[in-house]
């Protein structure tokens, strides 16, 4: 018979890659995988990472600040990509169109040094993620009634803005 389970995988420092099977997919085993970690984590906003960001997986006694969650453009556009492909909805097109820009922007920089990355994200990336949760902000309540696809995309955005805008950081 087969064990189920689930499999962590983590990048760390682009050419690390670690996979960590788990019997169960829940927070304890992530603080365990966690445990004393400082800093950024990017993740996909499920709730078995909370507890990290939470300051669960700190040693005991430590005075370090939890790790800071960064979260991912990739899963706040799947939404708007389902909506654009099955319904055609032009504010989920509209949605995808300011992503990809910033998606476009951030390539061209993808083998620059971090700092001069951090510059050009912040004369560049920062107006236009500062422009699509101002737009978002003003379509999400109209769409908010409906709990569509759309919907739920909006609200996305709107419970994660600040791990979507930490990159930035």
């Amino acid at each position: 018979p087969c064990n189920r389970g689930h499999c962590f995988v983590v990048l760390a420092d682009r050419d690390h890659v670690f996979f960590e099977y788990t019997r169960h997919h829940r927070s304890e085993p992530v603080c365990d995988m966690f445990r004393g970690f400082t800093g950024f984590i990017q993740a996909d906003a499920h709730s078995v990472y909370d507890a990290i960001f939470r300051g669960q997986a700190l040693e005991e006694g430590s005075s370090a600040e939890p790790p800071k969650e960064v979260g991912c453009w990739s899963h706040a556009r799947r939404g708007f990509w389902e909506c654009a492909v099955s319904s055609k909805e032009d504010d989920a097109r509209q949605a995808l169109l300011r992503i990809a820009r910033m998606f476009d922007e951030e390539q061209k920089w993808a083998d620059i040094a971090p700092e001069a990355r951090r510059k050009a994200r912040e004369r560049t990336l920062r107006p236009l993620v500062d422009e699509l949760f101002t737009w978002a902000k003003q379509r999400e309540p109209i769409h908010a009634p409906t709990r569509s696809r759309l919907a739920r995309s909006f609200g996305y955005l709107k419970r994660h803005e600040a791990a979507l805008r930490r990159f930035l950081e």
